[in-house]
């Protein structure tokens, strides 16, 4: 297993028992992730003195391991690096990306409660890339195949999230153009990447690499970012702009729309 997978299996393991010790109030493995995570950090982080003698950790980022175009899952296997698995954890990464930059913004607009659930996300997203890493193909142990099972439970919390936020949020009579200020268009951003996310993860889950679980996830997520976009612009007091069909002139007086379609709602 290479080492970035190593830390990042930690981490999300980590982040799963503290999810479950605050859902059912169990200390212990709370405890026990903290061991964890440091027996881990000791293995593979070397010490480093610094300019006062103290130690210090430091992360060993491994080099030059992808330069004949491949990369390693988290059962050690090497893949090319255009393989299914790693365009779905690339997209999955390039969402998480996005979405710091709305979690700095909506720090930035005092909405605290709205970031504390966006580095949520964020952690998830990290738990899903690891759980993309570990095909059911890969040759891992049972216990580690535990470890990176993606918790509908998260899916559901965004249902929770949905209902709350759309709650403030005036009913959507027609087509909004993304936009509408820093935050809002940052949100729609998102929602564009975590669609191409979602569609990223269903040749995994057409032969059979991955659970359903992630993508739904995904699915949902793309929901809650329409619904946070429109938030944003309401709470703000901000415009939305709506989707006004041009007309044009037919040459006899008349006039006629240049689409002769109908859309259908693009968010559901």
């Amino acid at each position: 297993m290479c080492l970035y997978w190593k830390m990042n299996l930690l981490l999300a393991c980590s982040r799963a028992v503290v999810r479950h010790t605050i859902r059912n109030g169990n200390l212990y493995f709370s405890a026990v992730a903290v061991l964890d995570f440091n027996r881990m950090r000791r293995k593979f982080c070397t010490v480093e003195e610094d300019v006062h003698s103290t130690g210090k950790w430091k992360y060993k980022q491994n080099r030059g391991t992808g330069d004949k175009g491949q990369s390693g899952l988290i059962s050690g296997e090497r893949r090319w690096k255009d393989d299914a698995i790693f365009n779905a954890v690339g997209a999955v990464d390039e969402l998480n990306a996005t979405l710091g930059k709305a979690r700095f913004l909506s720090d930035e607009n005092g909405l605290f409660d709205m970031t504390e659930k966006l580095t949520e996300i964020q952690c998830t997203l990290q738990d899903i890339c690891s759980c993309i890493a570990a095909p059911k193909t890969a040759n891992i142990s049972e216990n580690l195949r535990k470890r990176v099972e993606f918790d509908a439970w998260f899916t559901t919390e965004l249902d929770q999230w949905i209902d709350l936020y759309a709650a403030d949020v005036p009913p959507l009579t027609q087509f909004i153009l993304p936009g509408g200020n820093p935050l809002s268009s940052s949100f729609h951003e998102a929602r564009c990447i975590c669609r191409r996310a979602e569609r990223s993860l269903i040749p995994l889950i057409r032969n059979d690499e991955i659970d359903p679980a992630p993508m739904q996830y995904l699915n949902r997520l793309s929901d809650l970012l329409f619904v946070l976009a429109r938030y944003i612009c309401h709470v703000l007091n901000d415009t939305e702009l709506s989707y006004k069909r041009k007309v044009v002139s037919s040459g006899d007086g008349s006039s006629k729309h240049p689409l002769r379609h109908e859309w259908k709602r693009y968010y559901i």
